[in-house]
């Protein structure tokens, strides 16, 4: 299944990480590129931060890029870099100011997981895992990995068997694109 094909014109130009570091457009350098959107005041972002790199670490080899995007206006580059380093986060990490990204991937909540396939299709969209039953309520222990079981099954050439999830976490609020009417 086919969430959102990606208008490659929207995303012609390069990704520039914190450290200033160019990245292809996404689903343009042969690998599957994963934005998982955060917010460093975000409590559950927190508690992901450790999975993440985990899962940045894991599928490595396997051509995935895992992107953080910090879903925080106004937030410094160096406090962003300072906030990763806290949390010994390795992945490269994407500022979002005008929330493009955002809308592009449809995300609603940090942390929130997007992947995009070669081409630019978001292939899946939503948790990481099902860690949490609500704000305030993880779960004893996780029972399904949703991010890891996409990325799987798109490594082994299928369309993941769930391809959109609900994500709990802090409200990204989304500005509507300029131009448009409120």
């Amino acid at each position: 299944m086919v969430l959102f094909a990606m208008p490659l014109a929207a995303q012609d130009g390069e990704l520039h990480d914190l450290v200033g570091q160019a990245h292809a457009p996404l689903g343009q350098a042969g690998s599957l590129d994963v934005l998982v959107f955060v917010c460093h005041d975000c409590p559950i972002s927190a508690r992901y931060a450790g999975e993440i790199q985990r899962i940045s670490d894991a599928y490595a080899a396997r051509h995935v890029r895992v992107f953080l995007v910090l879903e925080e206006e106004g937030f410094s580059a160096d406090a962003a870099r300072a906030w990763a380093r806290d949390f010994a986060l390795r992945c490269a990490v994407l500022s979002d100011d005008d929330r493009s990204l955002a809308r592009l991937a449809h995300a609603r909540v940090t942390p929130e997981a997007a992947v995009f396939t070669v081409g630019g299709v978001l292939a899946y969209h939503g948790r990481i895992d099902d860690g949490w039953i609500g704000l305030g309520k993880p779960r004893a222990q996780v029972g399904a990995h949703d991010l890891r079981a996409a990325l799987d099954a798109l490594l082994a050439g299928r369309a993941p068997d769930v391809a959109e999830t609900t994500a709990v976490g802090c409200v990204i609020t989304v500005p509507a694109p300029a131009g448009t009417a409120p």
